[in-house]
């Protein structure tokens, strides 16, 4: 491989994408049920690709796409084709899984009756409801404030993560009032599982979560990985029906508000930065990530480089504005705070007033964009995954050939010196945010219109 030109990798890897287009029409067009005999065609008729290394880059692989293939189809305890597509996604993935150097992380477990106790204004457990059918937690964020019911996992092999984790996280930390304000109550529930599906999923359907939505992982032996795989650092936490399962890195940031991406990731999902001349640097989703706890007001503060505000916030400024349009009490407070953090990451070009003033600018460089799109029904969530398989592929043979990005920075002295991100000085505005909250339909109707003439334009959607 060493010994190929930057022009033959080049070549190679364009035919590689190819092949992977064909086969992401297939997920695109064709039924679930008909997907398998169709991508095996495509990928038996590439492995005879007069291209060596991609014959070989499919040849080596496909035995792995046939074992995921197989061991979701004998799996009884999967039920219809989306969980079938969903569980086989997952092995096959495995097969492309990429080394990613993690970052040490101290694991704490801290009995929940502890918190309780510690926290009695803010945290409260009934160790027979923990014990029972339908265990729960309750938390606060004062004595002035009614509590939350939290639900808690039942079963030994799922655990929480995400906003439940997240808040008893903060209580854990002593987050101060608008840290814990801004999560409460939850606005997501998330697991995740290890061992019998049929058990996870009927965990997440006693708690109200989707079980599409579930995180697979093959055992929860290892608890520093699976902490180092969260996307940010106040992320790393987890929960049982006894403990808080978190790292020291997220109990500083839980208690600081100061948040910072984390370098692992999960090889189906990715990861959320990338390395730049030996520096380390944010990725425009991993920006979102970010942006989106500040403008919440779920974090405070965190620091980025001038040379990382150069990656472009891109598709992401529509993905945050769709999530945060879903909380109609909130909408136009969080749009024009997103505008106000992004503003400080030098993502508002000159001219742009207001969020909506961006926001339109961006739906025109992505015209396909579905702005109001619904949530993903199961076979939605399988072709969703399809995609994310798909960049698998494309990300392992970029990495087995070497192939580097093609990033247009401009350098600047000091470009590399870290700054503190935050909107301590953001003025808020009831009124602009009761317009920027009515001013949404009327945007979604200009986005349904560009949708329109980019589908009459192109033939595509």
């Amino acid at each position: 491989m060493e010994s190929l030109s930057t022009e033959e990798k080049k070549a190679s890897h364009e035919i590689i994408r190819r092949q992977l287009d064909a086969c992401l029409e297939i997920t695109k067009h064709q039924p679930l049920s008909a997907w398998a005999p169709l991508i095996l065609r495509q990928l038996r008729a590439a492995r005879r690709h007069e291209n060596a290394i991609v014959a070989r880059f499919v040849d080596d692989n496909l035995p792995a796409v046939l074992d995921g293939m197989r061991l979701s189809r004998n799996d009884t305890s999967l039920d219809g084709d989306a969980e079938h597509v969903h569980a086989a996604i997952e092995e096959i993935a495995n097969a492309f899984s990429q080394q990613i150097a993690q970052e040490a992380v101290e694991v704490r477990h801290v009995p929940l009756v502890d918190i309780a106790k510690r926290n009695p204004d803010r945290f409260a457990v009934d160790e027979g409801a923990l014990a029972g059918e339908d265990p729960h937690v309750f938390a606060r964020v004062d004595s002035s404030h009614p509590w939350c019911r939290l639900p808690v996992p039942k079963r030994e092999t799922v655990m929480g993560k995400g906003g439940v984790s997240r808040i008893i996280l903060k209580i854990h930390a002593g987050a101060a009032f608008p840290l814990l304000k801004a999560e409460l109550p939850p606005n997501d529930f998330d697991l995740i599982a290890c061992g019998d599906r049929v058990d996870g999923r009927a965990e997440a359907k006693r708690m109200g979560i989707d079980p599409d939505g579930v995180e697979w992982v093959s055992d929860f032996s290892n608890m520093e990985s699976m902490l180092s795989t969260r996307d940010v650092d106040v992320n790393q936490a987890f929960v049982t029906n006894r403990a808080l399962v978190c790292s020291e890195k997220g109990f500083v940031a839980a208690q600081t508000g100061r948040i910072k991406i984390q370098s692992a990731g999960r090889d189906l999902y990715g990861n959320e930065s990338f390395y730049f001349d030996g520096m380390r640097l944010v990725k425009n989703r991993g920006m979102y990530r970010l942006v989106k706890f500040l403008a919440e007001g779920k974090a405070s503060s965190f620091l980025i480089t001038p040379l990382n505000m150069q990656v472009k916030f891109g598709i992401y400024w529509l993905i945050t504005s769709r999530k945060n349009s879903r909380k109609p009490g909130l909408r136009g407070r969080y749009l024009n705070r997103l505008h106000a953090v992004a503003r400080k990451l030098n993502q508002v070009l000159p001219g742009e007033e207001t969020i909506y003033d961006s926001l339109d600018r961006v739906h025109g460089e992505y015209p396909f964009f579905t702005i109001d799109d619904p949530p993903l029904d199961d076979d939605g969530v399988a072709r969703w995954l399809s995609r994310k398989l798909f960049r698998l592929a494309d990300r392992s043979f970029r990495m087995q050939l070497q192939i580097a990005n093609d990033w247009d920075f401009v350098r600047h002295e000091g470009d590399d010196q870290p700054v503190l991100v935050h909107i301590d000085d953001y003025v808020e505005n009831p009124p602009h945010d009761v317009w920027a909250s009515e001013e949404w339909g009327r945007f979604v109707l200009r986005c349904k219109e560009r949708n329109r003439i980019h589908r009459e334009t192109t033939g595509h959607d």
